[in-house]
């Protein structure tokens, strides 16, 4: 009887590792997709980003504003990750980037607080975390 309830013990202890491993893991992708995002951005690949990470819903909005900001000629010089928060329990996350740019034909640097909202869903198959938020306002 003995070795039946520490054979349970283990069980539920194992059982409550893999759960915190598993929001663990979600916790790390969030990190390393949302940082991947914010690089794309920053090196000018504004489609791809939209293309990569954006819900299906968001996925034309998203595009057109990358098209309007490439004609622009909108150039981000730097990014910063101001602040994220992932919920596992809820497959979601926000994360607040500072975005600094330019726009030809100034040369003068502004910024733009950019509010993501991301969610982890399914996309071609895959389970991955995707922003739900349209690209900022580039003035």
């Amino acid at each position: 009887m003995l070795a039946l309830r520490v054979l349970i013990l283990i069980c539920l202890m194992l059982a409550g590792a893999c759960g915190y491993t598993s929001q663990s893991a979600m916790r790390e992708d969030f990190e390393r997709e949302m940082k991947n995002f914010n690089k794309m951005l920053r090196w000018q690949e504004m489609e791809r980003a939209g293309m990569t990470y954006a819900t299906p819903e968001m996925r034309e909005s998203f595009m057109k504003e990358a098209e309007s900001a490439r004609k622009r000629e909108v150039s981000i010089t730097d990014y910063r990750v101001l602040a994220s928060d992932c919920e596992p329990d809820e497959k979601s996350a926000t994360s607040v980037t500072l975005l600094e740019y330019y726009a030809l034909p100034s040369n003068r640097i502004k910024s733009v607080t950019y509010y993501q909202q991301w969610v982890f869903g399914e996309k071609g198959g895959k389970r991955m975390w995707q922003i739900k938020t349209p690209l900022p306002l580039f003035e």
